[in-house]
């Protein structure tokens, strides 16, 4: 058997390979059809896909006639037309697509080059049926989805194959950029045709955010999620898409729900990231803050995720009050009673937010499986990164040495969430926010020597990205941090705990004017026991700007 000539550019798996001639097999799995690959025909799952961290999409049903279906147009069999809101808009609630798109061959291995990623894996996804189902069934219905899905996918193969170099000017480069321009031009078509449905407009703008976050584009991914943010803002008024219409209203609230959750999400990783041109105005967000009564019991995981992302979105926007005044949320003018009185709420609230979900899990029917494990590890995770930062908002460095057990535990979960998609082989790249930011959390603030190094160690094997955090830059920076600390260590020994003299605080990074006249990136920081003395400060190397305020809300 002849194999075809070698092509380093193209991943393995979509590389085609002659075969012998026979019969083809027709009873093989959806995703090894697409593939061309044989397909070992295991049911329920296939093994070749189960072995490669694929999602194996099952077996196609065997056709059945239907005269009815004859008798009507190609078109029309995919879709069906409801009122959503006084406007017509295709349903695509019951529509089951193809797994493959008519288009060309670099379109359709971008569009399975990104099914193929196995993103639901991800132990921070909580919208895995939005990805899986939702986005897919939108892609086959309107093209302005499509050639976002397929600019996605051709950026996100880029940036796999090549790392996070996709600035030389290559063919491939050209593709994404090409790819890009016309989704980008698409969804501007759409917005000017007389029949909109804003999920096709929010579904999209969600794919653009994740594309400028991929390319290093941080301004623009923050515009584009200030785009989303307003529009689900828009939708929040008194005609809410999909109450007016008596057709698949569960449905249609099923998706505004996963994107708003989506967008939300990202909102916390705006606010987490510090970063200063995020520019999400208080009159988008401020709705975003409000949070309700929190259960004595969960019903599932994923209710108890909505929560804790609700107490991250007032959390965030009240710590950011603290450093930027009224820009960001709707406190002001506070003093430091009132600061601590918002604080103790906060913690007393996170305090029902973990009764309430060890509750749900003491009495939970659901079988314990590797992935409901995994949310509630990373429930734990980010529960025990929220709490120490509340905790120790009004202290000084010295007061994370109380929570050495927390630090210890957060390695531990870390390990286990790494080890687990090691496992699966799951993507370099997620959406959402994984093990990245606990972990650079911890190293900037544990001064025990032995966790902050286990964590260096986890961070290495962590995904190439997180949402908006890049692993490479965050280790940059942890690596400074904890070189310049260690140096003033002295002649204690390696697993005590550094002296104060020696701890960076308030550090943050910052443009500095230089004696050219121009600019440069650097960290500034104060040193040793909190005095009044001037900010000492030290240059960035020029590939850092993806983490320009990275680390400045932690």
């Amino acid at each position: 058997m002849s194999s075809a000539p070698s092509t380093p550019d193209l991943p393995r798996d979509m590389v085609s390979k002659f075969r012998n001639s026979g019969p083809k097999s027709r009873a093989g799995c959806i995703t090894c059809k697409i593939r061309r690959v044989k397909c070992d025909e295991r049911k329920p799952c296939c093994e070749k896909c189960v072995s490669t961290g694929r999602t194996c999409d099952g077996y196609t049903p065997p056709k059945e006639p239907n005269p009815k279906k004859s008798k009507r147009s190609k078109n029309n069999s995919a879709t069906e037309c409801v009122l959503l809101g006084g406007v017509e808009s295709t349903s695509v609630n019951t529509y089951v697509p193809s797994l493959d798109l008519q288009a060309s061959w670099p379109e359709r291995r971008s569009f399975h080059y990104f099914r193929s990623r196995n993103l639901s894996s991800m132990p921070g996804n909580f919208e895995p049926y939005l990805w899986d189902n939702l986005v897919l069934q939108f892609c086959h219905v309107y093209p302005a989805v499509q050639q976002s899905l397929i600019a996605l996918g051709a950026i996100y193969e880029e940036h796999e194959r090549r790392g996070m170099a996709l600035t030389t000017s290559t063919s491939s480069d050209e593709n994404v950029l090409k790819q890009y321009n016309i989704a980008v031009k698409g969804l501007v078509d759409y917005l000017s045709s007389a029949n909109q449905d804003p999920r096709v407009t929010l579904i999209s703008c969600l794919m653009f955010v994740w594309i400028e976050f991929l390319q290093r584009n941080l301004d623009s991914g923050f515009r584009h999620l200030n785009s989303g943010l307003k529009i689900l803002q828009d939708l929040r008024g008194p005609q809410i898409p999909g109450k007016t219409s008596p057709v698949n209203d569960e449905a249609k609230e099923d998706i505004y729900g996963a994107l708003n959750r989506s967008f939300t999400r990202l909102r916390i990783q705006a606010a987490m990231h510090g970063s200063t041109s995020a520019g999400l105005t208080t009159s988008t967000t401020r709705a975003l803050e409000a949070v309700g009564l929190i259960p004595h019991n969960f019903s599932n995981i994923y209710e108890a995720r909505i929560c804790l992302d609700n107490e991250y979105n007032a959390n965030f926007g009240y710590m950011r009050t603290l450093r930027d005044g009224d820009r960001y949320s709707r406190y002001e003018n506070m003093n430091e009673a009132t600061i601590n009185s918002i604080r103790i709420a906060h913690l007393q609230r996170l305090e029902q937010w973990k009764q309430a979900t060890g509750a749900m899990m003491a009495g939970s029917l659901q079988p314990y499986d590797q992935t409901l494990e995994s949310g509630c590890m990373y429930l734990e995770l980010y529960y025990i990164l929220i709490t120490i930062a509340l905790k120790a908002l009004l202290g000084g460095e010295m007061c994370f040495d109380d929570h050495t057990m927390d630090f210890e535990r957060i390695t531990t979960l870390c390990e286990s969430l790494i080890h687990d998609h090691r496992q699966g082989k799951p993507p370099p790249l997620s959406f959402d926010m994984g093990v990245i930011p606990p972990l650079f959390f911890l190293i900037l603030k544990c001064r025990l020597q032995p966790i902050r190094q286990k964590a260096l160690t986890l961070l290495r094997l962590a995904p190439e990205q997180e949402g908006m955090f890049p692993r490479d830059s965050a280790l940059k920076i942890c690596e400074w941090k904890v070189a310049t600390e260690e140096a003033g260590r002295g002649d204690l020994p390696f697993d005590h705990l550094l002296p104060e003299s020696a701890r960076i605080y308030q550090e943050h990074i910052a443009t500095k004017e230089n004696w050219g006249g121009g600019s440069v990136m650097c960290i500034q920081y104060r040193k040793g026991p909190p005095r009044n003395d001037d900010f000492e400060s030290v240059e960035l190397p020029v590939d850092m700007e993806m983490v320009q305020g990275m680390g400045n809300m932690l």
